[in-house]
């Protein structure tokens, strides 16, 4: 029979595991409580193995092509299948894995996309960077922002003012800023397949905004291309008279770019030696960060060259 609740994992790669400390913790407690025959189990191990070996367990499940055998996971994990026994227990019992009582291997359930779920919000991230925004703010003496994408617009989620930028905050939180016009912006849709970046342009056109903004298909190609490159994007009165912005991305779990993380001020940011010796080391070092908490991969975070 086929259970309708579990997760084919490979189709959904189970995309917040790296998100799952809460479940973690409370999964090794229970492990230590619970034996496989539901009794109180008395062996213990030191907790930060424990919780190693939970993520080992759950994240190679994830990747698993439908079910296990508790022998495959042992073997592959380097864990004694007692011990295996142990942890797959308790999550059968807490409801995070199904095990099939005619053939006895082992599944993810969809309760542990509950708690990722509510951790993969944009209003989520923004508890996470908000912090972050702030220090770059204070650091550099400007304003800051967090930007998202939805529906081909970009949607300010965290703002960050400096006294000199005020009414253009405001401002720019009031609206959707064309994507095309803001450093934030190229660097969202710098990731848009070619498909995605015609639909783009279809639905949204390239709004010209001042007289510094790109407004030509193939100029706009380049310009990705180079946000590519470099690991960042410039903005230099393209959006607002008078005002620069320096943008970098912020990856998630699946390595994508979730979200752009800028500064922006009246000075001269993105003359050179100020970008590269004052600018672009605090911002990487801050998105950088940001998306370890996102789960962003180690080879990911490689991209940071600043």
């Amino acid at each position: 029979m086929i259970n309708t609740g579990l997760i084919n994992c490979q189709s959904l790669s189970l995309r917040f595991a790296r998100h799952l400390s809460s479940a973690v913790i409370l999964l090794h407690l229970e492990a230590r409580k619970w034996n496989g025959a539901g009794k109180m189990n008395n062996k213990t191990e030191p907790g930060g193995q424990a919780i190693a070996k939970l993520f080992a367990i759950l994240e190679y499940m994830s990747k698993v092509r439908g079910s296990v055998r508790l022998q495959d996971i042992s073997k592959h994990l380097e864990i004694p299948q007692s011990t295996m026994q142990r942890y797959l227990s308790s999550m059968v019992h807490l409801g995070y894995v199904y095990q099939d009582e005619e053939s006895m291997r082992y599944m993810l359930t969809w309760k542990i996309c509950r708690i990722g779920s509510k951790l993969s919000s944009p209003l989520s991230a923004k508890s996470i960077v908000s912090p972050y925004a702030i220090q770059l703010a204070q650091a550099l003496n400007l304003a800051t922002a967090v930007m998202v994408v939805q529906g081909y617009e970009g949607i300010y989620i965290d703002l960050i003012d400096d006294p000199s930028t005020l009414l253009i905050s405001i401002a720019r939180m009031g609206n959707c800023p064309p994507l095309n016009a803001t450093a934030s912006g190229k660097v969202l849709i710098s990731q848009f397949t070619a498909n995605e970046l015609e639909d783009f342009i279809a639905i949204k056109g390239l709004e010209k905004c001042t007289v510094h903004t790109i407004t030509d298909k193939e100029k706009l190609l380049e310009e990705l291309e180079r946000v590519r490159i470099q690991g960042y994007a410039t903005e230099i009165e393209e959006c607002s008279e008078g005002v620069e912005c320096v943008a970098m991305p912020i990856y998630d779990f699946n390595d994508n770019i979730y979200m752009a993380l800028s500064v922006f001020g009246k000075a001269c940011i993105t003359e050179p030696r100020v970008l590269h010796e004052q600018i672009l080391p605090k911002l990487s070092q801050c998105a950088k960060e940001v998306s370890l908490r996102l789960g962003c991969s180690e080879k990911k975070l490689t991209s940071y060259k600043f």
